[in-house]
């Protein structure tokens, strides 16, 4: 069955991002050798605090829709949730069904924690250039 996740999006193109993701930490290869359950509790918190940092960094609302549910000998992990721009989640999704979540964001709290956490002013950007390259001198 497809998977759908709708957004409606402020007038300001940054202030919303959509991070979607098929995670599914069950199962580690193709033999199917099961993980340790520590593994997916790991995995599952590691993913969430990446998607938590993308609003931090960027100070925008983050969307972080998951698939949920069986496909052959794989179980996805599902929580969808979607956080403020301080990274806290202001509703998740259950890990074991499909959920529509209808999540109320205030955008005008986006100015308000990108002038006092301003992560994007204090980007240094001119010194990205050597991100590019593969060795530096």
């Amino acid at each position: 069955m497809a998977k759908r996740f709708v957004v409606r999006i402020g007038a300001d193109s940054d202030d919303f991002a959509i991070f979607g993701s098929a995670r599914k930490p069950r199962f580690q290869n193709a033999s199917q050798k099961p993980l340790f359950l520590i593994d997916f509790v790991s995995q599952h918190s590691a993913w969430e605090t990446m998607m938590r940092s993308h609003a931090i960094a960027n100070g925008v609302f983050v969307a972080a829709p998951n698939r949920t549910g069986i496909e052959g000998n794989i179980e996805f992990w599902g929580a969808s949730f979607v956080s403020d721009p301080n990274g806290n989640i202001l509703a998740r999704g259950a890990h074991d069904r499909e959920e529509t979540l209808l999540v109320e964001c205030d955008f005008d709290r986006i100015d308000v924690v990108r002038t006092h956490w301003p992560f994007l002013r204090d980007r240094r950007i001119d010194a990205y250039s050597d991100l590019t390259r593969r060795y530096i001198d």
